[in-house]
């Protein structure tokens, strides 16, 4: 995302912040690397990779701590090392990388000093850590280019789009729609990208239509072409316009159906031109798909980016999955011919499947990233005399299209599947022309393997045969249990046929479970994003636990829980996590970890991932009703008041009653919900518990609101509500305690830090959006209110959207307390959380909502919040925690032996 200057200097005193005590590189510094990158508006992931393996001069194995391909070197120190000797270490990485590989800018740093190097210039300039916020411009190679580069693009994209939804919208407005409409447009879009990027000679499309004074006529030559490009050249007719003849053989089936050609006015006609005029080559296939949705759709035209998926998120599976791999062999293979022939034998054989492939966004940069890596390995076999032969790159290039597979319930994305693998290839066969190895692309070959089937009703191996070369990756439907289709759940009811519950389940594992019926008695590797809500609360017994009991696999790596966001600007995004998992065990794993939902992640090595996506055991934390596993005060939800509104007051309402009735002021109480008490709002309910029958006849508007409740539970098809028609004064489910108590929302945003937890007085109502502690032990709200449980509750709650759903039985029931706490122990937490209470009393008039919002938190009760933490860590243990990963080892650990018997 673009910065100003104002706002990178902002971040940059942060992160000096940060990192001004941090001495040990081993520990910090892919951290301090991503953060100084987020500085600058700048994704790591887009465009840098940490630990890359390098072949030394001699043989030997070299590591580049952070590599930027064509743009940087960094190499990293601990605190007070030469960043002489660093610069000269990264020098000595220059020899091993290519032409198109060598950087321009050389960084080295110790935390404390960082000194960049411009390689061409052959100069340097040196800065400390505390003088970066000043000197952010020294940096402008890092941010400037790439934020340019960004717009330019959105800019292109939406501008394509909205000249192809312009000509979209006047030919449905003409009555000019279905099927023959989508399959035009494609064809259309084919063509103007063919003649911009050498597919067909430059401009021949825009001369064959240009200069028609009926326009009426365009629709008909049009579909004369379409019939040509469907022809090889000796089996056209030989009196065919010259203008017709030169056009090349197009095949691929992309042309063979039959359509009606549009009828074309004036202004359809001059849109056209506008299309061919507009230069296509600056658009890359992988945002086809989504640009037809876009230009189907007029409301979504000017925010395109919200429909397409980032590259960037994209290969974090596609890395994670095989690219990784395929790299560091590469790099193994330099220096040795055979070697390289045998990888990009290797490659040429592996074989891609998504099953819910859309547009097939992944199979496109999957291709393209393996195309990327056979480009390298051909520089590097053929020598300079080979190198002027002139070969057609497709021969050359053994990745074919056919190993691409996707499954897509929608005919149309199918349809752009087709075409934008065609033209991702051609764009890569673009390429060779540095090799001098172009030449020519049609006909088109085989076709990427898309079909427009339900991939959750047909047996995967009757299309793709399973093979130890294949590798499943994708983007399922995130859809949850409650907005499921009629047809979704049936979808759900034929895969999960033999598990014992799956109703609750996300739509997105339904793929879970086909991928590992698939992959059985083979070495196929699968990773799915997935709604992040399949790792935690209620799901993780449902599905993982189900799925552990019928299969022998393993989750291989696992990117926790981060924001899934697009290309688009202020865009919402999911929240989601990705599992790379097969019935082999890798040798490595890794777990990637992000601190905020939209940070840059670093990455963990793991014995072994759970379904929690934490390196330990394979536990299963189960919903525990009361009591809880340690012996502590049981929670239950609040009152529930099943009313229709009746028993509810509002503040104007309440008012209203009293003017009427002063009398009813004894059986008002104050209420509060989750939203209210977050929000510091008032609202109030009518509490009869212990009304007599002489006294509420003497409120006849009291009464009225009671016999609305009667009336509205007797019509209730619940026979529980129906039962409590009889008891029409009373909340169905009366949970109020009797002394003061803690209260807990039980719905609560992702963005905070801390659950804003609370004491109530016991004369203040609340419904049943929040969890109630009978009880005022300010040891309890210290244990609950601190980190480790934070921690406990963000792996292990549910999801309602993004925001967590904290329950007594999955999250607080479950809760390892510490054991063996002292008296001594007991009162430190007990003081740092009255300490927090204090700090709270010194806004009367913010919210909850406000002082707890992750950009609004005072710093004087985020550091009472930071004390109160270190006290109880050190209760668990005595050894710091390195981080939540850390904690959620340890807090296993203990659930296991709490629950061992």
């Amino acid at each position: 995302m673009a910065l100003t200057q104002k706002e990178m200097r902002q971040r940059a005193s942060k992160f000096i912040d940060d990192y001004k005590d941090v001495s040990d590189e081993k520990s910090y510094y892919q951290m301090f690397w991503r953060d100084f990158f987020d500085i600058f508006g700048i994704n790591w992931k887009d465009v840098a990779v940490f630990e890359l393996a390098v072949k030394k001069f001699g043989g030997s194995q070299g590591f580049i701590d952070c590599f930027w391909k064509g743009k940087l070197i960094v190499e990293h120190k601990s605190r007070g090392k030469s960043l002489t000797a660093a610069f000269d270490q990264a020098i000595g990485y220059l020899d091993t990388l290519s032409a198109a590989e060598k950087p321009r800018y050389v960084i080295v740093s110790d935390f404390e000093r960082i000194r960049v190097y411009d390689l061409f210039t052959r100069k340097h300039n040196e800065i400390k850590l505390i003088q970066l916020e000043d000197n952010i411009k020294l940096f402008s190679f890092i941010y400037e280019d790439q934020v340019q580069h960004h717009e330019e693009q959105e800019e292109l994209n939406i501008e394509a789009a909205e000249l192809m939804g312009q000509l979209h919208d006047y030919l449905k407005n003409d009555g000019y729609t279905g099927k023959d409409l989508e399959l035009f447009l494609i064809r259309l879009l084919f063509i103007v990208y063919a003649e911009d990027t050498g597919i067909f000679e430059e401009n021949q499309f825009k001369n064959y239509i240009s200069n028609e004074d009926d326009p009426s006529t365009v629709g008909l030559k049009i579909q004369m072409l379409f019939r040509v490009l469907n022809q090889p050249e000796d089996e056209r007719q030989q009196s065919l316009p010259e203008e017709l003849k030169s056009f090349p053989y197009v095949n691929g089936k992309l042309f063979e159906t039959q359509i009606i050609p549009p009828n074309f006015d004036n202004k359809m006609y001059y849109a056209l031109k506008d299309i061919c005029r507009f230069n296509w080559s600056g658009i890359t296939p992988s945002i086809f798909g989504s640009m037809f949705q876009a230009i189907m759709n007029p409301k979504t035209r000017r925010n395109l980016g919200a429909h397409y998926t980032s590259e960037a998120n994209i290969l974090k599976i596609v890395n994670s999955l095989f690219m990784n791999k395929l790299w560091e062999e590469f790099y193994e293979a330099k220096g040795s011919q055979w070697k390289l022939e045998a990888l990009q034998d290797k490659i040429s054989k592996l074989e891609f499947l998504d099953p819910a492939s859309g547009s097939a966004n992944f199979l496109i940069i999957s291709y393209r990233e393996l195309r990327l890596l056979e480009y390298e390995i051909l520089s590097l076999l053929l020598d300079e005399d080979k190198k002027q032969v002139r070969f057609e790159a497709r021969r050359l290039s053994k990745i074919k299209l056919g190993n691409f597979h996707g499954f897509e319930i929608e005919e149309l994305p199918s349809l752009v599947s087709k075409v934008s693998m065609y033209l991702v290839e051609h764009q890569m066969d673009l390429m060779y022309e540095s090799l001098d190895i172009h030449k020519n692309n049609l006909p088109l070959p085989k076709s990427a393997d898309i079909h427009n089937v339900n991939a959750l009703r047909i047996d995967w191996k009757d299309i793709v045969e399973p093979s130890d070369n294949l590798y499943i990756l994708g983007n399922p439907p995130f859809v949850g249990s409650s907005l499921q289709t009629d047809e979704q759940k049936a979808d759900m009811a034929t895969v999960f046929s033999d598990f014992k519950s799956y109703k609750n389940l996300d739509y997105v594992t339904a793929w879970y479970k086909k991928a590992l019926d698939f992959m059985q008695g083979t070495t196929i590797e699968c990773a799915f994003v997935s709604t992040n809500s399949i790792c935690q609360g209620q799901q993780v017994p449902l599905l993982w636990k189900q799925l552990h009991e019928k299969y022998d696999f393993h989750i291989n790596f696992a990117h926790q829980s981060f924001k899934w966001s697009n290309e688009a600007k202020n865009n919402a995004g999911v929240y989601v996590v990705i599992v790379g998992f097969s019935a082999i065990e890798r040798e490595n794993k890794t777990i990637y970890v992000y601190e905020t939902p939209t940070s840059i992640p670093y990455s963990l090595k793991a014995k072994n991932i759970n379904s929690y996506l934490v390196d330990f055991e394979n536990v299963i934390i189960e919903q525990k009703s009361n009591p809880p596993i340690c012996d502590v005060p049981i929670m239950v939800k609040g009152s529930q008041p099943t009313d229709d509104g009746n028993l509810l007051l509002s503040v104007e309402e309440k008012n209203e009653l009293l003017i009427k009735e002063p009398n009813a002021e004894k059986w008002i109480r104050p209420l509060a919900s989750a939203k209210e008490f977050l929000n510091g709002k008032e609202r109030y309910c009518l509490w009869l518990k212990d009304i007599s029958p002489s006294e509420l006849s003497c409120l006849p508007e009291v009464c009225k609101r009671v016999e609305n409740v009667r009336e509205f539970r007797l019509k209730s098809k619940s026979k529980g509500t129906r039962d409590y028609a009889e008891f029409p004064t009373l909340f169905t489910q009366d949970k109020q305690p009797n002394n003061d108590y803690i209260v807990v929302p039980l719905t609560t945003s992702e963005k905070r830090e801390y659950v804003p937890i609370c004491f109530f007085d016991k004369n203040i109502i609340v419904n049943n959006s929040v969890g109630v502690i009978d009880c005022d032990d300010k040891y309890i709200f210290g244990i609950i209110t601190s980190k480790m449980h934070m921690t406990w509750m963000r792996y292990v709650a549910g999801r309602l959207e993004s925001r967590y759903r904290y329950a007594n039985t999955i999250v607080y029931n479950t809760y390892p307390f510490p054991k063996n706490v002292s008296e001594q122990q007991k009162e430190s937490v007990i003081k740092k959380a009255q300490e927090i209470l204090n700090v709270r009393d010194n806004y009367p008039n913010e919210s909850l909502a406000n002082l707890y919002d992750s950009l609004l938190m005072p710093p004087q009760l985020k550091k009472a919040h930071q004390s109160l933490d270190k006290v109880v860590d050190k209760i668990y243990r005595s050894k710091k925690f390195k981080d939540d990963n850390d904690r959620m080892k340890f807090l296993f650990q203990l659930y296991l032996e709490y629950t061992s018997d």
